[in-house]
C-alpha cells in the first residue's frame, strides 16, 4: 500500500511540473526559414527516411552474394 501511495504521489509531482513548464518556441530557422531551407529539410528528411532500407538491401545482396560464392567454392560431392 505504501509503495502505491509513493508511485501516485511521485506521478502527481511528476504532473505539476510538466505542467508548469513555459511553452517551447520552435527553432529560430522555422520562423526565418527560406525556400531553400526548407528544400534542405525536406531533403535531409527524405535521406533519413531511405537510407536505413536502403543499408539493409545492400546488407542483403552483400549476404546473399557471399553465400552464392560461399557454395560456387565448395567442391560437390
Amino acid at each position: 500500500m505504501r509503495r502505491g501511495r509513493l508511485a501516485l504521489l511521485g506521478f502527481g509531482a511528476l504532473v505539476l511540473v510538466l505542467s508548469s513548464a513555459p511553452d517551447a518556441a520552435a527553432c529560430s530557422s522555422c520562423f526565418t526559414a527560406t525556400e531553400a531551407t526548407r528544400q534542405a529539410y525536406y531533403g535531409t528528411t527524405l535521406l533519413l527516411i531511405v537510407l536505413p532500407f536502403a543499408l539493409v538491401g545492400v546488407l542483403g545482396l552483400w549476404l546473399r552474394r557471399a553465400a552464392r560464392r560461399g557454395r560456387a567454392l565448395t567442391p560437390s560431392g
